[in-house]
């Protein structure tokens, strides 16, 4: 363990080891198995899909897409960037908000082939994902993967 010489020192050295450790693979991969558990109870139940590459639950369509640091608080966005694959935008926010979302699609007005059908209800998927990271087991996966990031 290093030494510091004074409270500046030590605090960047902690906010470089919690920068580097959220980034980590294993805190990716806690991310990514509760986004994906939460896209098959919040969005498959409602429908049944025809293929897991490439679709909403793709983990490999979850990212970290930015680490921002305020003070001492240190703050991820984590998003799914599954997009449409005829009109290349993140569809996404259409699952989480439903038809409420105004988004102008070649398919339709606001995204939907028909907005008055039961899928085209908000399915909340990335609100499940952060509960599940809050107050599951899922809490406790992360935790203990922030935990060997930052002793290592």
């Amino acid at each position: 363990m290093p030494t510091f010489s004074n409270i500046k020192d030590l605090e960047k050295y902690v906010q470089g080891k919690v920068k580097d450790t959220i980034k980590s693979p294993q805190v990716l991969n806690v991310f990514r198995h509760a986004m994906v558990d939460s896209v098959y109870t919040e969005v498959y139940d409602y429908y049944e899909r025809s293929y897991d590459a490439g679709s909403l639950s793709d983990a490999r369509n979850m990212v970290f897409t930015k680490h921002k640091l305020n003070g001492n608080t240190f703050a991820s966005d984590f998003e799914n960037l599954t997009s449409d694959s005829m009109d290349g935008y993140f569809f996404s926010e259409l699952i989480e908000n439903g038809s409420d979302v105004q988004h102008t699609s070649s398919n339709s007005e606001n995204g939907w082939y028909n907005p008055d059908e039961k899928w085209a209800e908000p399915r909340p998927f990335a609100k499940a994902t952060a509960e599940k990271l809050d107050k599951t087991t899922y809490n406790k996966h992360l935790k203990k993967a922030l935990e060997q990031g930052i002793n290592n």
